[in-house]
């Protein structure tokens, strides 16, 4: 019944939720206000964010970049960080605003 398919999908999501895929989970699970998979999301691209794929990187929304280069979880060497901003800048030069930079750039991060 529906506890089966719900077991079902949670285990295939748990298999499947890795540092490839994370960030089209996070996307779907904003659509859907799901805070679980959101941090799982999250968590799990900041922990991994010089292995991620710069073009999936770079095409998520801007509060959710900055949310994830801002996270303490961020595993990743200042050269590296800084071509994935300069990518996603270039990629979307319309989210580039004086908070943004100034978040991203912030010593109290």
């Amino acid at each position: 019944g529906i506890y089966e398919l719900f077991r079902s999908i949670n285990d295939f999501i748990q298999n499947d939720l890795n540092p490839s895929t994370a960030p089209l989970y996070l996307i779907e699970a904003c659509s859907f206000n799901d805070d679980r998979m959101i941090t799982a999301s999250l968590d799990l691209i900041a922990e991994n964010f010089k292995t991620i794929d710069k073009k999936l990187l770079s095409a998520l929304p801007s509060e959710l970049f900055k949310e994830i280069v801002c996270s303490s979880n961020l595993q990743c060497e200042s050269g590296v960080l800084s071509s994935r901003v300069v990518d996603f800048c270039k990629r979307q030069p319309e989210a580039i605003t004086e908070e943004f930079l100034s978040t991203l750039t912030s010593r109290e991060r």
